[in-house]
This record gives C-alpha cells, structure tokens and sequence, in this order.
C-alpha cells in the first residue's frame, strides 16, 4: 500500500519571528533618519529659494533699470526696489521710502561672510545687475544638506554651495 503523504504549508514561529525583528529594525531605522532628512529637505529648499528671490531680484534690476536692495537680518530678507525719489530712485536705500518687493523669514539663522559688508547687511543689485558685494551667506544648521549657502564669486556671479565648517564652497 502506497501512503499519501500531504505536504503541510504555513510559517513557523521562528519564521514570523524573524520577520518580525526585520521589520521593527527597519522601523527603527526609519524613525531615526526621517527627522534628520526632512531638516536637510527644509535647509536646501529654503537657501534656493533664497537664491530664486536674489536672481529675481538682479534680473528685476536690469529689466526695470533701476537698483534693487537686499537687507538681511537674522531670520528674514527683504528685497527694496529703489523708487525714492520718483521715478528711478537715487541708488542708496531708504528703507521707509523705497518700496517692499518682497519679505520673506527662514526657519534658520542667516549668517553672512562678506568681506565688504558691516551691519546692517545690504546687498545691493545695480542697474546693470552686478552686485556689490563678494562672499557667502549660509543658513546656520547642524545637518549637511546638499546646499546650505549663496556665494558671491564676482560681481556677476551667486552659486549655491555647501558649507565645510570653515569655507563655503560653490558646487
């Protein structure tokens, strides 16, 4: 007589234990790097669109010929177009004449290195879209995202970059 043998199917315990402690070591992994990535997202989104505003800004210059400003502080930028007095402006900033382009916060200190500059931190856009001043800015944070500064090479050039600890340098 030939015996039937039937095949049982199914998981062991160990096999759903394992695949378990899988899954929660994955978890675990998660919870610890997600913060730290969207930090990194939010420093890198913030410093280009800071750059996105300072390009607009130069380009508004040139198209208008008339000078636009840029004031830091030390978690907001405001961008002045110079119309004071009428209709083109004088090239120096009044800040409760000219009028307000644009006021933005970051979530980050500004911390500027510019060589030319002392406080309060003015960057100006010419007419012709040079601009004023030469070195850095960087948003003040502990993680090392892709960019995380503006610097300004020569007067017709802003890069993003990415801050070493000492030097930011233009990718």
């Amino acid at each position: 007589m030939k015996r039937l043998i039937e095949k049982e199917t199914g998981f062991t315990l160990l096999e759903l234990m394992v695949t378990v402690a899988i899954i929660g070591i994955l978890v675990a992994i998660a919870t610890i790097q997600v913060p730290a990535m969207i930090t990194r997202y939010n420093v890198e989104r913030q410093i280009k669109e800071m750059y996105s505003d300072m390009m607009n800004a130069r380009a508004k210059a040139m198209m208008s010929n008339r000078v636009q400003f840029l004031t830091l502080s030390t978690r907001q930028y405001t961008i002045y177009d110079d119309t004071n007095p009428a209709p083109d402006g004088n090239g120096t900033l009044d800040p409760g004449l000219d009028r307000i382009v644009l006021q933005k916060n970051t979530n980050y200190d500004i911390i500027p290195n510019l060589a030319t500059m002392t406080a309060p931190i003015t960057i100006t856009f010419e007419r012709n879209g040079l601009i004023s001043n030469l070195g850095n800015i960087r948003l003040g944070s502990t993680v090392k995202p892709d960019y995380d500064c503006l610097v300004f090479s020569a007067a017709t050039r802003i890069n993003l970059g990415q801050y070493d600890g000492t030097n930011c340098n233009a990718k």
